[in-house]
């Protein structure tokens, strides 16, 4: 990602509302945090993308 893009996505994502987390939303979350944890670590193992 190129510095540019990068400008605007973080402006973007200072625009958002972020909605206060309940109990109910913690398994859901506990999944994006750990298949984000696999891609990062497969990027950083192999240096190649986990599609």
């Amino acid at each position: 990602m190129g510095y540019s893009n990068m400008k605007v996505s973080l402006t973007y994502l200072r625009g958002l509302e972020v909605k206060q987390l309940d109990d109910e939303d913690l398994p859901e979350m506990k999944a994006i945090i750990y298949l984000t944890c696999t891609k990062l670590y497969h990027l950083t193992i192999t240096g190649y993308p986990l599609n």
